[in-house]
């Protein structure tokens, strides 16, 4: 049986044990039984020791101090679960290489690439006179005009997360990824 499918059985079982095993070496060990007793004195005695502030309340404070301090080591030390598509960074969109990451908030760092050369393209804004706004992407190396959309480049990036979000909804950007090793 999986430790994750009975946990409390488990739980129940290593506690008995450990009973066990401490009743045994009470009962075998000469001088434990009187050791143990000395020791749940002392403690005792440190935890009921009279000072303005009960010792016993300090020791009471800080067991939650102690606990969140054990949650918090544990939430960092386990690994979080990150979605499958994840690993969907790349690829090809309104005539441009379009490469991204993923953050708390979302798509973040969105770049677009020329398709020849690798290089990251610029863009240009413009707008003829009474006309729509327009925004090209421009690789400065190949010296060529990649790609011409309507809208400023807000509008272009906003259009690229929106299509983004699209192929992770219907599954196409698993089309995109690399093939696996």
């Amino acid at each position: 049986m999986p430790k994750e499918k009975h946990p409390i059985l488990y739980n129940l079982i290593g506690t008995v044990l450990g009973g066990l095993v401490l009743s045994c070496v009470l009962y075998f060990v000469p001088g434990a039984y009187p050791l143990l007793v000395r020791v749940i004195k002392s403690a005792w005695g440190f935890l009921s020791w009279r000072i303005p502030t009960p010792l016993w309340l300090f020791a009471l404070l800080a067991i939650p101090t102690i606990a969140i301090v054990v949650i918090a080591v544990a939430a960092f030390l386990t690994p979080a679960h990150v979605p499958e598509f994840y690993s969907y960074t790349e690829d090809r969109l309104f005539n441009a290489i379009w490469r991204w990451q993923y953050g708390s908030s979302g798509i973040w760092d969105l770049a677009s690439f020329c398709q020849s050369c690798e290089s990251r393209l610029v863009y240009s804004d413009s707008r003829a006179l009474y006309g729509p706004k327009l925004t090209k992407l421009i690789c400065e190396h190949c010296s060529r005009e990649i790609s011409e959309t309507e809208g400023d480049y807000d509008y272009l990036e906003a259009r690229v997360k929106r299509e983004i979000d699209r192929r992770i909804r219907t599954g196409e950007y698993e089309r995109s990824l690399p093939a696996s090793k």
